[in-house]
């Protein structure tokens, strides 16, 4: 998979091997043909990141807030949504596992659901691992 970074980081080798290490905690490390571009920035809106994309290409901002802990949980949290865009188990944003979801609040949505389940446990394993 190709992961295109955008943005001065510190420590950008580092966040490089962390979302190697997450692709394959995701289980989408193999998917080749397959681009996830990161942004990271400092004019996002009341949140803490974005993501958007389909099977073949995923867009992900991250709010450059300086705390590098919390950029990087966001960063997992944002990488579950990826992971759910290339295998097609999210589509246009409110499609998740073929159901339509377009009229349920952000709280109950599934792959938000999923995406704060996973993110603080893929954030210790793996920021700690890219130390």
């Amino acid at each position: 998979m190709a992961v295109v970074a955008l943005g001065r980081i510190k420590d950008s080798e580092k966040v490089y091997q962390y979302v190697k290490d997450l692709e394959k905690d995701l289980g989408i490390s193999r998917y080749y043909s397959r681009l996830i571009q990161i942004r990271f920035r400092k004019d996002l809106d009341d949140c803490l990141g974005l993501c958007w994309g389909s099977e073949k290409f995923v867009y992900i901002d991250i709010w450059k807030s300086g705390d590098m802990p919390q950029m990087m949980q966001t960063l997992a949290h944002e990488m579950v949504h990826a992971k759910q865009f290339i295998k097609k188990e999210l589509v246009d944003g409110y499609m998740y596992k073929g159901r339509n979801y377009s009229a349920c609040d952000y709280e109950t949505q599934p792959w938000e659901i999923s995406a704060y389940a996973q993110e603080e446990k893929l954030f210790r394993k793996n920021w700690k691992k890219s130390s």
